[in-house]
């Protein structure tokens, strides 16, 4: 072969690695390449994260329906105590009227006498 047949296969060689069809071959690869490594190792990362959240999530709707029952027996303990107090509360006032009466009565006798 002699030294200028080398040169225009040299080129052509070149001309074909660096032309559309090289391109579009490299773009086919990297794109393979990128799709290969999103499948096997970003997936499962992004598997592992949710099923952590959901894991942290499950935690977080359990301490808060704990403190919602301890706000609510809270709650029903603190109506208790209410009601007894407004009982306590009814029976004094039944008191007061009783002596109001009374009273009422031993000033209209004076009134009339």
């Amino acid at each position: 072969m002699d030294p200028a047949s080398t040169v225009v296969l040299v080129e052509s060689i070149v001309a074909a690695a660096s032309g559309p069809a090289a391109a579009t071959v490299l773009l086919a690869a990297l794109m393979g390449g990128s799709g290969w490594a999103l499948v096997k190792h970003v997936l499962p990362l992004i598997a592992a994260h949710e099923e952590k959240q959901d894991k942290n999530l499950e935690r977080v709707i359990e301490a808060h329906e704990k403190n919602v029952k301890a706000i609510l027996k809270e709650h029903k303990e603190d109506r208790e105590v209410f009601q007894e107090a407004i009982k306590g509360l009814t029976s004094r006032m039944d008191k007061v009227d009783v002596r109001l009466t009374s009273v009422e009565r031993v000033l209209t006798d004076k009134d009339n006498d």
